[in-house]
């Protein structure tokens, strides 16, 4: 019942907060970057593989959202309509940037620099096994582990049945195992 109280009450504040973006009020604006910058900056990050992308991405998201407030049927989703806009944002960002030139995108995952070398070599090829994932896989990684979403949430978002979101996350996981196997990553 505590849980449930506390869900009801973070959904209340969620719906307050899509209210004042909904009005164009400056303050809503200020909390929802807050509150939501960084996961969006770290998904966007997945799925393309460039922070300064990732962030260009999320900052065309927060002037959208001045420019032009939302509307949404359900204010309690304000996290998931953000997380989509900001998704859209980062696919729109890479078309611009690889419009020149049709060639293979040259997005590298860089390991932290705070690690050792074997760390390093680790790093580096999980970075490969990464980059070989499309975009709507890494958008499923990062829904799951990046934004920590359930099934059912990974679902909404993706317009697939909670069933259907744990399978392809089943399916990806299990494939991604099996390279790391193949690559020899202990």
């Amino acid at each position: 019942m505590h849980r449930i109280g506390m869900e009801h009450r973070a959904g209340r504040r969620v719906s307050a907060l899509a209210a004042g973006l909904e009005r164009g009020d400056a303050e809503s604006l200020r909390e929802a970057v807050a509150q939501f910058d960084d996961e969006l900056v770290r998904l966007c990050y997945l799925m393309v593989g460039d922070r300064e992308l990732a962030r260009d991405a999320v900052q065309n998201l927060w002037i959208s959202v001045w420019r032009k407030p939302p509307r949404l049927r359900d204010r309690e989703r304000l996290r998931g309509w953000l997380q989509k806009v900001a998704v859209n944002e980062v696919r729109q960002l890479v078309r611009k940037r690889d419009a020149g030139a049709r060639a293979e995108r040259q997005t590298r995952f860089q390991p932290p620099a705070t690690i050792d070398s074997t760390e390093s070599a680790v790093s580096e090829r999980l970075a490969v096994i990464l980059e070989s994932l499309d975009e709507q896989e890494r958008h499923l990684l990062g829904l799951r582990f990046i934004l920590d979403l359930s099934a059912v949430q990974i679902g909404e978002q993706l317009g697939l049945s909670p069933e259907g979101a744990r399978s392809r996350l089943h399916r990806l996981i299990k494939r991604i195992r099996e390279e790391i196997v193949n690559v020899g990553i202990e």
